[in-house]
């Protein structure tokens, strides 16, 4: 074969293979559903079920997701619950998502970007759970750290 016919039949080759490939984008474009849309959240403070969707889109934007599993709760637990986004939050923008969920006991869930844990529902295991997987910590925590390692006098005696 010529050198001239083989260049023509390797343009040819070439245009075919990216005509083929644009028809091929259109029509996958045309037969592909449509994703569905998430709405944000109007609160970060949830009763109830949510799409777990939502919430993987929430935990991969770096918020901790806290599910509140409780049958009869202490109302004193119940406001401490409501602040943690407010309380935790980094500035003015909220860094977790609280979602209250009836169940036949009480205990808390916690995922966010550095673990996952489950919990008794006690303030001091929820403040202790958030400083370990909160992805800013507050300075209370720090605070804590330091004050629970100087229980020590200069003798290491306590």
């Amino acid at each position: 074969m010529r050198k001239s016919t083989k260049n023509k039949l390797f343009v040819f080759f070439v245009i075919i293979t990216f005509g083929l490939s644009s028809i091929a984008f259109v029509t996958t474009s045309f037969f592909t559903p449509p994703q569905e849309e998430i709405k944000p959240l109007e609160s970060f403070v949830i009763e109830g079920e949510v799409n777990p969707l939502v919430e993987e889109r929430y935990l991969q934007s770096g918020f901790t997701w806290m599910k509140f599993y409780y049958s009869e709760a202490d109302p004193m637990l119940v406001a401490y619950i409501d602040s943690l986004p407010e309380q935790y939050a980094d500035g003015s923008q909220p860094q977790m998502v609280v979602q209250k969920l009836q169940a036949n006991s009480t205990y808390i869930t916690i995922k966010g970007q550095n673990g996952e844990k489950e919990i008794n529902a006690t303030e001091a295991e929820v403040f202790s759970a958030l400083c370990e997987l909160l992805y800013v910590t507050p300075p209370e925590c720090g605070l804590s750290k330091l004050l629970q390692g100087n229980t020590t006098n200069i003798n290491g005696t306590i």
